[in-house]
């Protein structure tokens, strides 16, 4: 998706689909940077609400992956939206974005007595107005500074890269940075685009500014809001805030020593890279079925469906005969954004297709969205949506991992821990090995189930031989915490945009 905003076109091409729309551009989001907007409608009793808001903040605060949160106020009678909270981590392996912990799903019931109104959501920055680098964001701030929060809406048949092409004038951020702000200072305006959880802003502005009062900055957000020339489908919300609470990471030292140490230890190509910024994995697990030929059936409706799709390049059902495999079917899609149906974007149909109900009612499957982070031999990351002859197999790896198992522990060791070293090893002169590519979940499905995902790519091995490998593999992959899966697959289908 961003890649088709900043790459790939000469100057003709912008100025045929974009138009005057160039001055507004995006870029990949920092790998270890992901975002919490939590909007919240007025609550009632407003200090039993920042009391239960504290509760939960003290804990997650002590949580590995936490690194700060901002409870913003705006004392605006007419903003809907009067408390946003702001947080941000390294990981979405926390609690607030899906990670099992008992201690979060008690405080969410409670939450739900309370009858807050609340929508959050997990995102990346993808942009900032001055096209500076993107920002961390941990960073301390005085009282001074306040904050316009714009979250924006925008109707199905608006694309991605429609918005992000415009972004600064469509948020509003144009003519806030026009405003005459007598002795008040724009820090800076990012852009943040919604990653998964719930659906109410598909992108948020946040623009800090230092200096102002509140009565200057509700003038400007009802500019803002009461402005004209928005595109149909496309609707903006922009409040005036002041940080009522920050809550920075409890164990920051902590956290910091043992990533020194861990980074100690690592071999250079054990470690995780930025992913692609234009590449997004689906990769589904089947259970294994007594009727693989309907499940074959239905998949082939499903994947007709999604290759009609925007954003869809490749889909290549996979398919083990080791009667021995957990899981013989197995679907690996490509795309350049996950802005599609299959990543949460709303399609009445695909809900249909995709549901247990879809797929007969008979078959389990366990889809997740990845991107992938690391390749075995320590090169590029690939696009994967290349053409292959019918000799090329693959060892696919499902891994489950247990919360006592940290993302960076993993990532450190995980050529030992997925069993990919005794791959390598066992592949060595028997054929051709293409390389081993790691996959990170980034969307969490309910239940979570695999964390990470391998896919090693050989030629020149027979079946047998290749089942053998894939035990040994299994056999060979120990680690506390971590289960691993591994089958030898040929390429079933194949759909190419």
């Amino acid at each position: 998706m961003y890649s088709r905003v900043l790459r790939g076109m000469g100057s003709a091409a912008k100025q045929t689909i974009h138009m005057t729309r160039c001055k507004s551009t995006v870029t990949a989001p920092v790998s270890n940077r992901f975002y919490l907007f939590n909007y919240f409608e007025y609550p009632g009793d407003v200090e039993l609400f920042k009391s239960v808001w504290l509760k939960g903040s003290d804990y997650v605060a002590k949580q590995e992956h936490f690194l700060a949160t901002y409870l913003h106020n705006s004392t605006d009678p007419k903003n809907k939206f009067p408390w946003v909270n702001f947080a941000l981590t390294d990981s979405t392996d926390i609690c607030f974005f899906g990670k099992k912990d008992e201690f979060w799903a008690n405080y969410m019931k409670e939450i739900m007595q309370h009858n807050y109104k609340a929508a959050p959501a997990a995102f990346h920055e993808i942009g900032c107005y001055n096209e500076k680098d993107l920002c961390t964001d941990d960073k301390e701030r005085p009282r001074a500074h306040r904050f316009f929060l714009t979250g924006l809406k925008a109707s199905e048949n608006i694309k991605d890269e429609d918005i992000e092409s415009n972004w600064k004038e469509w948020s509003g951020s144009d003519l806030l940075h026009s405003q005459k702000m007598a002795g008040n200072v724009a820090v800076d305006t990012h852009l943040y685009k919604r990653i998964f959880m719930a659906p109410l802003w598909r992108y948020v502005v946040r623009s800090e500014v230092t200096g102002m009062s509140d009565a200057e900055g509700h003038v400007i957000a009802d500019k803002l809001n009461a402005r004209s020339g928005i595109p149909p489908g496309v609707e903006t919300v922009t409040g005036f805030y002041q940080v009522e609470v920050a809550i920075k990471a409890k164990k920051v030292s902590v956290h910091e020593s043992v990533n020194l140490t861990r980074i100690g230890k690592s071999q250079t190509f054990n470690m995780a890279m930025s992913p692609l910024e234009s590449r997004y994995f689906i990769v589904n697990f089947f259970e294994r079925t007594d009727d693989t030929k309907m499940l074959i059936e239905k998949w082939d409706v499903a994947a007709v469906y999604l290759k009609e799709k925007e954003h869809f390049l490749a889909t290549y059902l996979h398919r083990s005969n080791d009667p021995s495999a957990v899981y013989p079917v197995t679907n690996f899609a490509v795309f350049d954004s996950n802005d599609v149906c299959c990543f949460g974007k709303p399609d009445v149909e695909w809900r249909k297709l995709a549901s247990r109900e879809g797929l007969g009612g008979k078959f389990n499957a366990f889809p997740s969205g990845y991107r992938e982070i690391a390749s075995y031999n320590g090169k590029d990351l690939k696009q994967d949506d290349k053409e292959r002859s019918k000799e090329h197999r693959f060892f696919i790896t499902a891994i489950k991992v247990s919360e006592a198992v940290s993302d960076e522990d993993f990532q450190s060791n995980w050529k030992e821990w997925s069993g990919c070293n005794v791959l390598h090893k066992e592949l060595e002169g028997k054929c051709s090995i293409a390389d081993s590519h790691l996959y990170q979940r980034f969307q969490t499905p309910h239940p979570p189930v695999f964390k990470f995902v391998t896919r090693t790519e050989v030629t020149g091995l027979d079946d047998d031989t290749g089942h053998v490998i894939a035990k040994a593999a299994n056999e060979g992959a120990k680690a506390a915490g971590v289960d691993t899966f591994t089958a030898f697959y040929s390429v079933y289908i194949t759909y190419k945009q």
